[in-house]
This record gives structure tokens, sequence and C-alpha cells, in this order.
């Protein structure tokens, strides 16, 4: 018969007292923490931890001893989720060799030092989200010297109120321009930033960031060129984060070639080893305009978002950029996999032919006929506006209805002038203002609202806005710079039942690049075809629609079919 085992009466005596010691000792430690975090801020707490960088990396002053954490204690076991929006390249100032009446410094003073004019259109979004990251690419600094290259940017230490005036919590320093007044341009600039409250990193300077009791560490690396060197030190920087007790990790990229809009192999290598070194998100820039996105074991790879409030340039030909925005769900160390994104699609200036360093998100409550121009290149900011595909179906029935005449065979401009069939002159209908530009400008409508893209030299993008309501339109014989030169293309769009499907024949070999859409914000996109087989695509929001990207393409017909879920 089993006995249970009793205890000697002294033996329970000392276990009672050796309890009430150690519920003493607990106590006593857990006054000191509540009293040593009184008056902390709850929202978000950072700092930032450094090593010795490489040689071949600018060095930076350390942010803080010993790689503290900046929330304590690891978060419970709830889950917790946060929202964190990333911005491209931004460049508060100018080169001082390019100075002039349109430059950024010249904006400063013409708004008499208002910050908050450059990112006023997105300050709300950026206010409601709780975590906010750029690049900072430049130096904020009245001392120095000038870096012995084309290009080398400085601002005024007082430029980093631009940030903290949109809620810009944070910024990587490393690219290739935050020595443009070496090692001192790079303290006074992160002064600067920790003077507005920007957390600043990049390079061995990992910061830690409390967002809603969750540990996020960023990240920032610079890759002057793909190297397996590069990678280490990023994948280096990840295992150190880790090690420091991060949850949620982010690395933010300086990569690729600028002014191209297809990744190199490098990029894509060196992405994915950081996804695989523990990395929950990376995000890129660099090349000055927008580059595709991939998930990667569950993971998003968003390799270029384009420039963002750029000083860099008084009027780049690409105005177009990317907002990427990912919600997370932490659970203790765990972060979710999920698809909880949203690309916003803006435009780095308010005005088509100059930069204006003012962001442009779009708005529905524009006129959508305000986009018909007088002499102005319109293409971005019309973009923009057929995007909102609710404005756009009014304003694609004026035009097709008024402007565009069938077979090609007369235009009218918005001022009613009509060419004659022949082509060799045009005469004045309802007032004649004498402008060619009046008529190339209802060319351009035409060609954005068919989607032709034929300016990049040996590759063709079609990229349709045709309304959602339209179940069906296309055109023949339309010409076109191809594969080899100028040609003829056709295609047709249709509209079914869960599908949307794109018919091309061209009369020569083209790549190709096809955007489809606009589809339901809600769409469930289940899988491309081309020509029968199934081809990897993007999704993405913009504006008020879905639409699906598809590239890699190359031939004279393509039959491309998306298909929906539901």
């Amino acid at each position: 018969m089993y006995a249970k085992p009793t205890c000697p009466t002294p033996l329970k005596i000392l276990l009672v007292v050796v309890i009430v010691v150690e519920l003493a000792a607990i106590g006593l430690l857990l006054a000191g923490r509540a009293g040593a975090s009184e008056g902390r801020d709850s929202a978000v707490e950072a700092s930032a931890s450094t090593t010795p960088a490489p040689t071949d990396t600018p060095a930076a002053p350390a942010a803080s001893d010993g790689g503290e954490t900046a929330g304590g204690d690891k978060a419970s076991s709830e889950p917790v989720t946060l929202t964190v929006t990333f911005a491209g390249d931004c460049t508060l100032g100018t080169d001082i060799n390019y100075e002039n009446e349109r430059s950024f410094n010249s904006r400063w003073q013409a708004e008499e030092g208002d910050a908050t004019y450059f990112l006023r259109n997105v300050a709300d979004l950026f206010g409601s989200d709780d975590l906010t990251v750029v690049n900072m690419e430049g130096a904020l600094t009245e001392g120095g010297e000038r870096a012995d290259k084309k290009f080398a940017f400085r601002g005024k230490p007082e430029y980093a109120k631009i940030l903290s005036s949109a809620s810009v919590e944070a910024a990587t320093l490393a690219n290739n321009h935050s020595q443009d007044y070496g090692q001192t341009g790079y303290d006074d600039t992160i002064a600067a930033l920790d003077a507005e409250g920007v957390q600043s990193f990049g390079y061995d300077r990992i910061a830690y960031v409390d967002v809603k009791g969750v540990k996020v560490a960023l990240i920032g690396s610079y890759f002057p060129e793909d190297s397996a060197e590069n990678t280490k030190e990023m994948t280096d920087n990840i295992a150190a984060a880790r090690a420091e007790g991060a949850q949620l990790v982010i690395v933010y990229v300086h990569w690729g070639q600028e002014h191209e809009y297809d990744i190199t192999e490098g990029q894509q290598t060196a992405g994915r080893a950081a996804i695989d070194a523990g990395a929950d998100l990376v995000v890129g820039s660099h090349p000055h305009v927008v580059q595709g996105w991939e998930v990667y074991q569950g993971r998003y790879l968003v390799y270029s978002l384009g420039n963002f409030c750029f000083g860099g340039n008084t009027n780049p030909d690409d105005k177009d950029c990317l907002i990427f925005q990912q919600t997370f769900t932490v659970t203790g160390d765990e972060v979710a996999k999920n698809d909880d994104v949203d690309f916003i699609a803006a435009s780095v200036s308010t005005e088509t032919d100059r930069n204006t360093y003012r962001y442009l998100m779009k708005d529905k409550n524009y006129d959508c006929l305000r986009m018909y121009g007088y002499g102005q290149g319109m293409m971005t900011q019309a973009a923009l506006l057929l995007d909102e595909m609710e404005d756009a179906e009014h304003f694609i029935d004026l035009m097709v209805t008024h402007n565009y005449l069938p077979r090609l065979e007369r235009w009218a401009s918005p001022e009613g002038i009509v060419t004659h069939v022949s082509g060799k002159y045009y005469v004045p209908v309802n007032g004649y203002m004498g402008q060619d530009s009046h008529v190339a400008d209802s060319t351009k409508a035409v060609r954005l609202m068919l989607g032709v893209d034929d300016n990049r030299e040996g590759l063709l993008r079609l990229v349709p806005r045709f309304p959602a309501s339209w179940t069906k339109c296309g055109i023949s014989d339309y010409p076109a710079l191809l594969g080899e030169g100028r040609g003829k293309l056709a295609y047709t769009l249709e509209r079914g039942e869960g599908a949307l499907r794109l018919r091309a024949q061209m009369s020569q070999e083209t790549a190709l690049k096809v955007r489809m859409g606009p589809l339901p914000l809600e769409a469930k996109v289940s899988g491309v075809t081309v020509n029968g087989q199934a081809r990897p695509f993007r999704s993405y929001v913009s504006g008020d629609s879905r639409w699906v990207w598809v590239d890699g393409l190359k031939g004279r017909e393509f039959d491309v079919s998306v298909q929906m879920d539901g």
C-alpha cells in the first residue's frame, strides 16, 4: 500500500521562512523597477547599440551604452498589432554646385521656413500608424568639407523638422550620401535628427524601438556593390538584433542600380539571405524609381520605393514613388506571416514639369477634368487621377465622346481645335489658341487610357486604365515602338465572372510587361496564366482598385488571364 510521505515539523518551519524571504526579495525588486520606469514615455522609446564599423564603412558614433533594450522585459504572450510605414529617398537640401531658384533650399525660403509644407499631404497617414521610417540621404550640417564627387547633398540642421512635423520617427543613414560632408556632417545629421526625436540607424548602429511593448530592431545596410561581404555584415546585424531580444526585425537596404526598374540578381540574393537570417521585412531604396516586390518564406521583400521628399533633382524624369505599409501581429517572439500590407502610389511633386518637393497622394475629391493642362506634361498626374476609377469612368466617357474620333483620323483638343484628316493643318472650332501642345495633350490623354507605354527602349508596357464597368474594349493597328523599331499593336481586354483576360498581338517580337485591372479592392487573385502557362505575378492596391503586374514576357502573341477567387 502506497503511503504519502510526511515532512518533519522543523523542516516545515524552515521551508516557510525561506518562502517568506524570497517573496520579500521579489517585492523589493518589482518596486525598484517600477520606480526606475516612472516618467518614461510609454508610446515609443528608442536606443541604438553600436559596434565598430568596418574600415570601408562610415564610422558611426555610439547612441547608447551596451545595447540596452528599449522596452525592458519581453512583451507578454498576448498578440500585439502594430503598423509600420516606409517611404523612400529623402534628400533635405541640395548640392551647392546646383543651387538655383528652383532648388529645395529656395523652396524652404519661399515657404518662410514652414517645415510642414513638404510632407503635409502624408502627415495624417504617418500620424495614424505606430512607426514611420524613411531613408535620410544627405547631410544636415553647417560644417564639414564637401566630398569630391559629382553630387553631394547638404541641408540645414533645422530641416530635420520636416520629418518630425509629419510624424516620421526613424531614418536610416546607411547610404551613399550620408557622409557627403565627412564625419562632421554625419555626426551633425545624427544630432539634428535626435533633436527632433527622429531615431537614426544604419551600418552597425542598430536602433531598438519600443512600439506598444514590442521590441523592434531597425537595421540599415548599404550595398555599394553586390558582394558576399556586404551580405554577411547585414546578416550579422540581424543575428545581433535577435541576440539582443528583438521581437520584430526590419532591414532597410540601400542597393541596386540607379534609374533601373528591374532588380539585380544580387538584390534578390541579399534580400532573401536577410529573410533566411531572421528578418521579418526587407525594404529597399537607391534606384530613385519604383522596383518590384516579392513574398519569400512568407516575408515581404520590397526592392525600391523610389524617391520621397527629394531635393536632389529639380525635375526628376520619373516622379512616381511608393509608400509601403505593413501591419504586424507579434505574439512573444513570434511574428505572424500575413498579407496585411498596403502599397500607396504617389508622386514626389504636385506638378509634372518641376519638383515642388511636396508629396502628392491621390485624392478622390479631384475634378477628373482637371488633368487637361495647357501645354504641360501630365502623364504622372493623369495616371494618379485615372487610378481613382470612380472618377475615371466619367472622364473617359467624355474623352471618347468629345476628343477621340474613330480610326485615328482626327483629334480634337480641349480648346476645340480639330486637326484636318490629312494631319497637315488644324482649324479652330470654338476659339483658336495656336498651341500645338493642345493637340499633343489630347493625344497623351488617349494614350494614357489605352495604356501603351513604349518609352523604354526594348520594352513595351501595357497598362490600360479602362473603367471597371466596361466588359470589353481594345485597339487594333496601333502604332508603337516594339522590339526592333516601330510596328503595330492590337489587344482586347475582356472581363468575365471571376476573370480578366488580355489578348495582345504585335507585328514583331517584343519584351512585354502587363498591368491588369482594375479589380475590386477585396479581390483575391488566385493565379495568372500566360498562353496557358502559370506565371508569377504581383498584386497591389492603387487608388480605389487592385492591380496585377505580370512581367518578363517576350514574343509576338500573348494571352494573359487573371483568375480571382469568389
